[in-house]
C-alpha cells in the first residue's frame, strides 16, 4: 500500500520477508533515478539516515539500486502512524502535547547534530508520530554532513520557506541553530 509521496519519491508498505516484519519502502521516482544530483541525494539520505541510531529518528534498514531497471529504493522501519501535519488539520495542539512533541524532536536533532549531520527540512511533514506517542524524525534527502561538500548549487536555496531559519533565506549554510529555529517554527503552528 502507498503511504506516502513527495516531489521526488514515492513510500510504500511492505514486509521485510527474510524478518517478516512491516517495513516502509521509499522509491525514488525513476524520472530522477538517471539525474546524478538526485541519485547522489538519495544515497545520501540512505547514508545520513542509515548512521543514526535514536528512538526519535526512523531507523533505516538497507538502500538499492537495482541493476534491472527498478528505481533506487530505501528500506526503513514502519511508524504506523501520522505525520504531524496530518494532526495539524484537526486545528491546533494543546501546550502540553506540543511541547512533548517539540521536546522527542529535539532530542532526535541532537543525536543527528552530535553526529555532524544537519537535517534542513524539519517541518511537521517530516514529523511522524508513532502509536504510543513517540515521535520519528523522516526524510534526510537534504541533510547535510558538516565539513562536507555540499550537493546544492551555489544560489540554489532548498527546504521548506515557511521554516527556514533567516541565514538559511539569504544564502548561508545551516547550521544545528538551522535546525533549532525549523524546530521553533514548528511548535509555534502546533500551537497556533
Amino acid at each position: 500500500d502507498q503511504i506516502g509521496y513527495g516531489g521526488y519519491g514515492e513510500v510504500w508498505r511492505a514486509t521485510d520477508t527474510v524478518l517478516t516484519r512491516p517495513v516502509a519502502v521509499k522509491l525514488l521516482h525513476p524520472r530522477y533515478s538517471q539525474r546524478s544530483e538526485a541519485l547522489a541525494r538519495f544515497r545520501a539520505e540512505a547514508r545520513h539516515a542509515g548512521g543514526l541510531s535514536h528512538e526519535n529518528i526512523a531507523q533505516v534498514f538497507d538502500y538499492g539500486e537495482p541493476a534491472d531497471g527498478q528505481p533506487p529504493y530505501l528500506v526503513m522501519e514502519l511508524v504506523d502512524g501520522p505525520s504531524l501535519e496530518t494532526v495539524l488539520t484537526g486545528g491546533p495542539l494543546d501546550d502540553s502535547r506540543t511541547m512533548d512533541i517539540v521536546a522527542q524532536a529535539a532530542a532526535g536533532l541532537q543525536a543527528a547534530h552530535a553526529a555532524g549531520m544537519i537535517h534542513r527540512d524539519i517541518k511537521p511533514g517530516n514529523l511522524l508520530l508513532a502509536p504510543g506517542g513517540t515521535v520519528k524524525i523522516t526524510d534526510f534527502g537534504i541533510a547535510h554532513t558538516i565539513g562536507s561538500a555540499p550537493l546544492t548549487a551555489t544560489g540554489e536555496l532548498i527546504g521548506t520557506p515557511g521554516y527556514l531559519a533567516p541565514e538559511r533565506a539569504m544564502g548561508e549554510r545551516a547550521t544545528p541553530a538551522s535546525d533549532l529555529y525549523s524546530l521553533g517554527m514548528l511548535a509555534y503552528e502546533c500551537l497556533a
